[in-house]
Formats: structure tokens, sequence, C-alpha cells
């Protein structure tokens, strides 16, 4: 078996409390880049639950410069695709291009996450498409045993014991704007954090991520308290 050397990790962190890990992989001409928000389920009130999810889901439908068709456009010019994951304690946004294009993307990256637009269409697709994947969950029996299982395994208090994605109940509850207000109030440098790994120069890394994120300001940090039920 041949041995795997890991690159040593770079760490940096800017003033706005974003931080930066880099690991220089020179093999290949890829760059694999991540944004890591401190936001999750965890800080969604119950009758809210998938409130988080759904607005990093909506984060794909367009920004004040461009709507969610130029947005695809743009990134399938940049050959990659805006892989986006909200977990219980972050949301993660991610992209791998080839290393040349790596300014283009970051420019993409934080156009998406600090200008945001939430048009109601949109954001009305995205719940349809929220209640399709619940029917569809409701059909697979592991499924529903592992949704049955929660509230076994954690107190009615805890936000562990619902559904990562909510509920039919909870949608039927939600208001356009608050998907909006949500990424507003929540998505932020603070507690979050960029990180880089392939064939990348850590200088040009560096700026970049002080070139678009180190204005960026808002969002409060969970620090892993939860919002009152």
């Amino acid at each position: 078996m041949q041995p795997f050397d890991p690159p040593a990790v770079r760490s940096e962190s800017l003033s706005n409390g974003l931080a930066l890990r880099l690991a220089p992989r020179p093999r290949l001409p890829v760059a694999a880049v991540a944004l890591v928000l401190d936001v999750g389920e965890t800080v969604v009130p119950r009758e809210r639950a998938g409130l988080a999810g759904l607005t990093a889901r909506c984060l794909e439908g367009g920004t004040a410069r461009r709507d969610g068709a130029e947005l695809a456009e743009a990134l399938e010019g940049l050959g990659t695709e805006l892989r986006i994951r909200t977990g219980w304690d972050g949301t993660t946004l991610s992209l791998t291009c080839l290393a040349h294009r790596l300014p283009e993307a970051f420019q993409l990256l934080a156009e998406v996450v600090q200008e945001p637009s939430f048009p109601d269409g949109e954001v009305e697709r995205a719940i349809q498409e929220k209640r399709a994947a619940l029917r569809q969950r409701r059909m697979d029996p592991s499924s529903m045993a592992a949704d049955a299982f929660l509230p076994l395994l954690y107190s009615s208090g805890s936000p562990y014991s619902r559904p990562l994605a909510g509920s039919d109940e909870t949608l039927d509850e939600l208001q356009l704007h608050e998907v909006a207000e949500f990424a507003h109030r929540r998505f932020g440098p603070k507690g979050g954090g960029v990180v880089v790994a392939g064939d990348v120069d850590a200088g040009e890394v560096e700026e970049l991520t002080q070139r678009h994120f180190g204005n960026w300001d808002g969002g409060e940090p969970s620090n892993g308290e939860v919002e009152a039920e």
C-alpha cells in the first residue's frame, strides 16, 4: 500500500472572525473550496424546523447580480457545481474547479452567500421540492424508522429529537419572507471558515479570501445555543 503523506495545513484568521485553512496539494491542477457557516438546524425553533436547510437551498435561486439561471450558467462556465449541505451544527457551501479558475470561484461563492436575492418564486419552488422529499422519505422504511427513533434517543426539548428536514406542518406555517430574514440574521463570517485544498498558491488564496470575504459582516454565531422553542 502506498503511504499517504497529508499536506501541512496552514491556518490564518480574518479580522471579522472568518478562519482560513489552506492545504496545498500540487499533484493535480485542481482546487477545492469550502465555505463553512456556523449555522445549522439547532438554532431553529421547533415550530420552524427545516428553515436553516431550506434557506441554504434557496441560495441557488439567484443573487443581486444574476438570477438562478444566470448563476447556474456561471457555475457551468467554471466547469463546477455548487454543493450546499446543512446539518445540525453548520452549513457548508463547496465547489471544485481547475486551479487557474480559483479567482472566479471565490467571486461566485462570495456573491452567493453575501448577496442572495431569495425571489418568492424560487423560495416557493424550494418548499415544494422539500415537500416532495418528505413524501419520498415517508415511503422509505429505513428513513421512517430513523425518524421514529429520534424522540426515543433525545429528550423532547432537544432539537435533535426532530427530523433534520422538518415536517409538512412546519412548512405549512412558514412565510416566504422568513427565509431572507433568517439568512440576514444568521449568515455571517463569525465562527465560520474557508477551507482550500489543491494546487494553489498560499499567498494568492490569502489575498482572494481577504478581497472577497474580508469586509463581510453580520450574522450571529450559534455558539451552540438553541433558540427558545
